[in-house]
């Protein structure tokens, strides 16, 4: 029964030659035609709504820890639930397996939406606990209130949508581009079908049939790592002169902020098209603010988790990593520095218990081997700041100790303030991504990069508020010199001594961005203090 009552508002919208009034929109098919199979990877935010019933039947993308926004089409028909129906399954590539299922708490739709119109077509979940991020699982960048779509700009929609080939498998998640149409003509286009208002753009090409076509309704389209559309409807699939029609979320970012919370948003530099995407790590809330509009500095962008062109390891070459795992698998790196103590990220354990931690030691795979040890406490800095990432130190206490041998080291640790020089050549471990698919994150793996100058890091990292005394700076200022950023809270290693934490930075091996690290010399003397080492 909950099926038809979904799905007879769409048979509505369709029968706009029976009503008088402003006709109805016709919906989105959820096809993409043409595009790709995707790796959720490459598209972290991406979730599937679906019932137990049903399986899925929109999409949507993570916006928070705790958030995810939708097409309040999407949700009409249970917007007022009495116990929970909706649920998302993030962080898997298939709409009907893997990743996490959590179920919806609580549905914001937008008070002025019209099924009628389909105008206002947001809608925000509120899910009954946090997301675990992880590098299948990431919030995306909200654009700034009112930040305008440029016409021509490539934008990337995802989903599960049915495809128009039955070759192409639709349980696996698949991707294509498509370029900002211009507004004048879309709303001429679909002058007999419906408005286009302000709170909608369109995107697609003018000729149809071009590789391009409508995602899942509710998912992102995406432009410079920004969430800017919500695919809301549209007149068939690849037609001539029919767009895609989205949401346009810059038009209701003060609605967002004032029902969630979630505040990130892109800054502009010189231009619209030079955006800053920010990545949330775990379960924070990024992204980055108009600078001319705020006196305070743009939120850390996350670190993406990835080595770049960096070489397979074995553990005996890096024995004090550690993979830090809650129950969903592998979610930051680490270090062990005594028999029962492990250095990581704040951000990592931040909201995080200890009894749904563990570790997983003595293995070049995060999914198998070693031995795996269970967290008695956590012992996270209190000057950690969520916001600028300062002070990015965890201490994790094991339930037992390490029986140590040639897979399972501690690592030496610098003096107080012992300073690595410029140029220092430095290696970084983790299981995170690669930026190749025959590179297996399944495996260990290492990059070597060199210390980067700190004036020169603070002022290419000036519009993200610089970086501390508690950080340091890696990489190639040329970029893309086969080193990027390992798995957060992971180690970073001078002559057999652990000199940072994989902390933040912006990209992954982008010119003029290295990576940011927790300087250990720093906080010698507290490491000291709680871990006795």
């Amino acid at each position: 029964m909950l099926y038809l009552t979904f799905l007879l508002p769409f048979v509505g919208l369709a029968l706009s030659a029976v009503i008088e009034e402003q006709r109805f929109m016709p919906m989105l098919d959820g096809r993409i035609v043409g595009g790709q199979v995707i790796d959720i990877t490459d598209a972290p935010h991406q979730v599937s709504l679906n019932t137990h019933a049903f399986g899925h039947f929109c999409g949507g993308s993570i916006i928070g820890s705790r958030w995810v926004l939708t097409a309040a089409h999407c949700t009409d028909s249970y917007k007022n639930q009495v116990i929970p129906l909706l649920r998302v399954r993030c962080g898997t590539s298939k709409r009907r397996t893997g990743g996490e299922l959590i179920y919806v708490k609580k549905i914001y739709q937008h008070p002025k939406f019209s099924m009628k119109t389909v105008d206002f077509d947001f809608s925000i979940l509120e899910l009954v606990r946090d997301i675990n991020m992880d590098h299948t699982k990431k919030p995306i960048a909200l654009p700034a209130l009112n930040q305008p779509v440029v016409e021509g700009t490539m934008c990337t929609i995802t989903g599960w949508g049915h495809t128009k080939n039955d070759l192409e498998n639709n349980n696996l998640l698949r991707g294509t581009k498509v370029p900002i149409f211009n507004q004048v003509k879309c709303i001429n286009a679909y002058r007999g079908l419906g408005t286009i208002t302000d709170r909608m753009f369109c995107a697609g090409f003018p000729s149809g049939g071009k590789d391009a076509c409508q995602g899942d309704s509710g998912g992102p389209l995406v432009a410079n790592d920004v969430l800017i559309g919500i695919i809301s409807w549209g007149y068939g699939c690849a037609k001539p002169d029919y767009p895609g029609v989205y949401a346009r979320i810059a038009s209701v970012r003060d609605w967002i902020k004032a029902n969630s919370g979630v505040f990130s948003i892109l800054s502009t530099v010189n231009s619209p098209l030079e955006m800053i995407f920010a990545v949330g790590l775990v379960s924070l809330l990024v992204g980055a603010v108009f600078s001319a509009a705020i006196d305070e500095p743009i939120p850390r962008p996350r670190l993406d988790g990835r080595i770049v062109g960096g070489f397979k390891m074995n553990i005996t070459d890096a024995p004090h990593q550690i993979s830090l795992q809650s129950n969903y698998g592998h979610m930051c790196g680490g270090s062990i520095i005594s028999s029962k103590w492990v250095l990581t990220a704040a951000h990592c354990t931040n909201r995080q218990k200890p009894k749904n931690l563990q570790v997983r030691v003595g293995s070049s795979e995060s999914s198998a081997g070693g031995e795996m040890i269970k967290i008695k406490r956590i012992v996270q800095h209190e000057k950690f700041n969520y916001n600028n990432i300062d002070w990015d130190y965890s201490l994790l206490e094991l339930a037992k100790e390490i029986e140590f041998d040639d897979n399972r080291k501690a690592i030496k640790l610098p003096e107080l303030n012992e300073v690595t020089m410029d140029g220092s050549l430095c290696t970084v471990t983790g299981w995170g991504a690669t930026h190749s698919d025959s590179e297996s994150n399944k495996w260990l793996r290492g990059a070597e990069v060199p210390i980067v100058n700190q004036d020169l890091c603070a002022a290419n990292y000036r519009d993200f508020g610089g970086v501390t005394e508690r950080m340091i700076c890696a990489g190639y200022t040329e970029g893309g010199k086969d080193a990027c950023q390992g798995d957060s809270g992971g180690p970073l290693v001078y002559n057999e001594v652990l000199v940072g934490v994989v902390s933040w930075g912006y990209g992954c091996a982008k010119p003029e961005y290295p990576g940011v690290y927790s300087r250990v010399a720093y906080v010698r003397d507290w490491i000291k203090e709680n871990a006795g080492v």
